[in-house]
């Protein structure tokens, strides 16, 4: 007969009655002051998780009681069948954050301590929800704060988070909040995401394919959101730093754990948000058309007078630097996709249809030559000397594979470019 002991070592058994003994273990918790209440629940939902493993993958019993101790003895919100008397001061939410990354810290179990995170932090496909709102806020935090102390695992989890929960607006509004904290808020602290290259690169790959999706172009087309400065600065170095950070995903794929908030197929859940690419497609779009997105400076009479078109403004000179660490990037990933050919089947860092989807945006951007009134007409060279560029060093890699009649379709209809025509005469660099 399984104990029912409220304590550290006699934990209640999970599986089979929780549901009923509920009632018991809301009352023992609730004897308990913040935040003993949330060390004690962080103990049952360890060994919680560590019983899971004995069942189907993705299979976790009592979830509506998991929940439900989770809403008002993590978060201190009421969940719905109970009210919380206490809710937390903003000194206790930072000592909350404490507390939880003390516990991902200790955790060795790698399986368990996605789980738990997920537990806390995972949302269902779609929009965010009311009853979510807190929990992503609280994501944001807990993680802004992992990044100032370096505390690797709760990075690591946030890592596999956004590979699960792929492009959906719980990853944006994380991205979103991490870049308002490290890049805007306080420019300087931009310092502590270059370092994270080093400690956690799982986390910067994630992060990098996710602010593209967050700054892309077509996310709103008729009124564009451009990264800060700060932040364009953060990623010019991680890819001049690190290149292999572009292929990290591919190299150390993340662990495959069931969330915890899987959809029910009996559901009407709605449908999953789209993957997070690699960085590289998301980056090369934005490079490709920064000259035709950035505003320009106003030119002097004797700038024009001269021929000084180039604009040379932080902006501009960084998405120049970024376009050269991709290329190198490209470069740096030829020998390890190589050598892992025969292991593994190769994926495409740089698809066909990513290539499609840049030359849209492309179009897009120059229907009705609007752009026109306010840019120098080298600035299309510009944008179609880098696409260009990104297609030759993609092929002849090995990063893209694509026939040039392919290609020809696909760029058929741009401005004329001479780089560009000469990419496509050059059969060697392509796969007939």
């Amino acid at each position: 007969m399984a104990s029912y002991t409220i304590g550290p070592e006699d934990v209640c058994l999970w599986y089979s009655d929780t549901h009923l003994r509920l009632p018991e273990f809301r009352k023992t918790l609730q004897r308990q002051d913040f935040p003993r209440a949330t060390r004690t629940l962080l103990e049952w939902l360890h060994r919680y998780f560590v019983q899971c493993e004995n069942f189907p993958p993705g299979k976790f019993p009592n979830q509506d009681c998991v929940r439900q101790l989770i809403e008002e003895f993590v978060f201190y919100r009421n969940s719905g069948t109970s009210r919380v008397q206490q809710k937390l001061t903003a000194i206790q939410e930072l000592r909350l954050l404490e507390e939880l990354c003390n516990h991902f810290q200790l955790n060795q179990d790698l399986i368990t301590r996605h789980n738990v995170f997920d537990a806390f932090f995972g949302c269902k496909p779609g929009p965010i929800s009311a009853a979510d709102e807190h929990r992503t806020g609280a994501l944001s935090k807990l993680v802004s704060m992992a990044i100032a102390v370096n505390c690797i695992p709760v990075l690591d989890c946030a890592a596999v988070l956004l590979h699960n929960q792929g492009a959906s607006e719980a990853t944006l509004a994380l991205t979103r909040s991490l870049v308002e904290d490290y890049c805007t808020l306080i420019p300087t602290a931009c310092d502590l995401l270059k370092n994270l290259v080093d400690s956690s690169p799982q986390f910067v790959c994630h992060l990098m394919s996710s602010i593209s999706a967050l700054y892309d172009v077509d996310r709103a087309p008729k009124k564009v959101k451009l990264p800060p400065t700060a932040l364009l600065e953060v990623l010019t170095s991680w890819a001049s730093k690190h290149p292999l950070i572009f292929i990290e995903n591919f190299l150390n794929p993340p662990p495959n754990i069931p969330s915890f908030h899987g959809t029910d197929p009996t559901q009407g859940s709605p449908a999953s948000p789209p993957p997070l690419p690699g960085p590289f497609p998301g980056l090369i779009k934005a490079c490709v058309l920064s000259p035709l997105v950035l505003p320009r400076k106003t030119l002097s009479q004797t700038d024009v007078a001269n021929a000084n078109l180039k604009d040379d403004s932080p902006a501009h000179l960084l998405y120049s630097r970024l376009h050269l660490g991709i290329l190198q990037a490209l470069l740096s990933t030829q020998h390890k996709l190589k050598s892992r050919l025969s292991k593994s089947k190769h994926e495409e860092l740089v698809s066909e249809r990513d290539i499609e989807g840049v030359v849209a945006s492309l179009r897009r951007l120059l229907v009705g030559g609007a752009w026109r009134k306010q840019k120098a007409e080298d600035v299309l060279d510009v944008t179609l000397d880098r696409l260009a560029q990104v297609v030759q060093v993609a092929l002849s890699t090995g990063a893209l594979h694509s026939s040039r009649s392919t290609l020809k379709t696909t760029l058929e209809g741009l401005p004329d470019n001479q780089l560009l025509c000469l990419v496509l005469q050059h059969e060697g660099a392509m796969q007939s």
